[in-house]
């Protein structure tokens, strides 16, 4: 189990490299991308925990190795072929975690590293579930320098092994929001045997 030290460090190193990971969302396809593997639109994809899947987005995307775009101990990272989008997931183990916790530290940190120009929240039932919570945030982020609008969605959901993130990052564009919202709604979490307690 981590000490309340340790998750403090890991949202630090987080904090970080999200803000360098929309920073390179900003730069788009000047930006240098380490090679990946790629990935077919719709494939079913699960990250090291398999504890969750969710299905590929469309337009052309790689997988890349934990560390590339988000911290080490990330779940699944991809990278679209434009270099314009990108998702990193996240398992946050330990009981000192929760849904509520989760999205609270994120949204800290997105108003530490940005400007933020607008965020709205929904939470919901996971699909298939009668008592699973997720919450799906939005994020309209502004880089102080260039002015560049960066649109984020953040998929937070509990599943049976900890507290499950998935962070996408766009600039903006209706066809590469749209891919990305359906990527997040595909998210299936593996569920415990009995009802999660409070979120």
């Amino acid at each position: 189990m981590s000490s309340p030290s340790r998750l403090l460090a890991h949202r630090a190193r987080s904090a970080l490299r999200v803000a360098a990971l929309a920073v390179w969302v900003g730069a788009g396809a000047c930006a240098s991308a380490p090679p990946g593997a790629p990935v077919a639109a719709g494939e079913v994809l699960s990250g090291r925990s398999e504890s969750f899947t969710f299905t590929a987005p469309e337009g052309g995307w790689s997988r890349l190795a934990p560390g590339s775009l988000g911290s080490a101990d990330s779940d699944i990272e991809l990278i679209a072929r434009d270099h314009r989008s990108k998702v990193v997931a996240y398992l946050h183990r330990g009981a000192e975690n929760s849904l509520d916790t989760v999205v609270a530290g994120r949204r800290a940190e997105m108003r530490a590293g940005y400007r933020v120009e607008s965020i709205r929240e929904d939470r919901s039932l996971l699909p298939g579930t009668s008592y699973l919570a997720a919450s799906t945030t939005r994020y309209v982020l502004v880089e102080t320098r260039s002015g560049q609008r960066v649109h984020v969605w953040v998929r937070t959901a509990r599943s049976a092994d900890g507290i499950v993130e998935v962070i996408a990052l766009t600039l903006p564009g209706e066809a590469r929001e749209r891919s990305l919202r359906r990527m997040l709604s595909s998210l299936r979490v593996r569920a415990s045997t009995k009802a999660a307690g409070p979120s």
